[in-house]
């Protein structure tokens, strides 16, 4: 059988739009499910005009879906060391198990010296940095990651712990090739802040958290502290989120549904996204996976369109 020709004039946009609130039916993304989660996920279309909500990018993306909200600098370095004071991931009690089996929990030396380096850290920033704020970034009320950024010059710093994921994702529903993170060269004034907040960071050191520990998951969690560079606001909150593992970009690919019926149902969609050229953008924030399959549009508007994939990590001992 012949493929459909999906190459599109601006007078054809609304038909491809239209084409995709078709194709797309919630009850797919249980075919495109994330290891571990065990309900499956939601597949929804997505339109972005930017002549209604402005560029396109992870923090306007982020926005959209009301994951970001302002916060004191102070309150995030206590949500720093919240989970190493407790042990567990988002300073959970309930996730430790009784009698410490991978003996990970913190001891008082351990978070006082951390407690100490933090403050030397954010005493460092506020020196050194114009803007200085902090944003809490969730999906879900259960866990939240805080980033703290400032600007110095003409470039941004920011730092920001380390996401868990609460499985490993060693096969994804979809077929991507990953994209790699631009390198920047850094002007000498944030070149040499960068050097001094990653000798704190290195001092600082990492140490493991519980995650889902009951039911054979056994999950531990390696926590530190990252940090990353950008010329602009947006640069560095999407590089920071890269370093943290809270974001991943790549370039789609294909779908890779669980079933053989499944891959025949998903081909006229995936063939209409493949001719958007789409990038995959993919959120963690520790059970939850959000997943952005996103093309632009061929004229003037820059009009995007998609897919998202919404799939929860159920722990089910």
């Amino acid at each position: 059988m012949p493929s459909e020709d999906f190459s599109h004039s601006p007078i054809e946009t609304r038909l491809i739009q239209n084409r995709l609130n078709a194709l797309v039916e919630p009850q797919m993304g249980v075919n495109l499910a994330f290891s571990g989660h065990e309900d499956g996920g939601l597949l929804e279309p997505l339109v972005w005009h930017p002549a209604e909500q402005g560029e396109f990018n992870c923090m306007t993306l982020m926005q959209s879906e009301h994951w970001v909200n302002e916060l004191a600098v102070s309150e995030a370095i206590a949500a720093w060391q919240a989970p190493e004071q407790i042990g567990a991931v988002s300073g959970e009690e309930w996730l430790i198990p009784e009698q410490d089996p991978a003996q990970i929990l913190p001891n008082p030396a351990t978070q006082a010296e951390h407690q100490a380096l933090d403050a030397e850290l954010l005493d460092l920033l506020r020196s050194r940095l114009h803007s200085l704020q902090a944003l809490k970034l969730s999906c879900d009320p259960n866990y939240a990651v805080v980033l703290v950024l400032g600007q110095l010059a003409d470039s941004w710093i920011g730092v920001a712990p380390t996401v868990p994921i609460a499985t490993a994702l060693e096969s994804l529903p979809l077929s991507v090739t990953p994209l790699l993170p631009t390198r920047q060269s850094l002007a000498d004034p944030i070149a040499m802040l960068q050097l001094q907040v990653q000798t704190l960071l290195a001092r600082r050191g990492s140490v493991k958290l519980y995650g889902y520990y009951g039911g054979g998951y056994n999950q531990t969690h390696d926590y530190r502290l990252v940090q990353a560079t950008g010329q602009t606001k947006t640069e560095v909150i999407q590089a920071l989120m890269q370093a943290t593992g809270l974001l991943q970009i790549s370039r789609f690919v294909a779908f890779q549904p669980s079933s053989t019926e499944a891959t025949a149902k998903f081909a006229p969609l995936e063939q209409l996204l493949q001719s958007l050229q789409p990038l995959v953008y993919q959120f963690s924030f520790w059970d939850w996976e959000q997943v952005y399959v996103i093309g632009k549009a061929l004229d003037p508007t820059g009009d995007r369109m998609g897919v998202v994939l919404r799939s929860h990590f159920t722990y089910n001992p």
